[in-house]
């Protein structure tokens, strides 16, 4: 992993934190959080790795056949004081390597 490159990103969300928890583990809404594909390389793999009531953090992982590219990212929710939620996205870990087949990834 790449672990000099991280994108952070924040924002307040005019919703209660409980509300945003849900928005980013929800199987059907969370695809409108976190991109579903990566130019270039194809649909992205999301498994979802912490959820607490503070933090949501995702594996994601895109693989061509040729080559693979594999992160996280992490929200941390935080209450404000309007009643709304700040977020702070922090995408990191970044892997771009060959693809290898699926067998070889098991036996490691």
């Amino acid at each position: 992993m790449n672990d000099d490159v991280e994108v952070i990103a924040i924002c307040d969300v005019e919703a209660p934190t409980e509300r945003v928890h849900q928005a980013l583990t929800d199987p059907e809404i969370v695809g409108e959080w976190l991109e579903s594909e990566v130019p270039g390389i194809g649909p992205v793999e999301r498994t979802l790795v912490e959820a607490s009531p503070e933090r949501v953090r995702y594996a994601l992982r895109s693989d061509d056949g040729e080559r693979v590219v594999e992160s996280e990212v992490t929200f941390t929710l935080t209450p404000t004081p309007s009643g709304g939620t700040r977020v702070r996205l922090v995408h990191a870990g970044f892997l771009v390597g060959p693809s290898e087949p699926v067998a070889m990834r098991r036996a490691a």
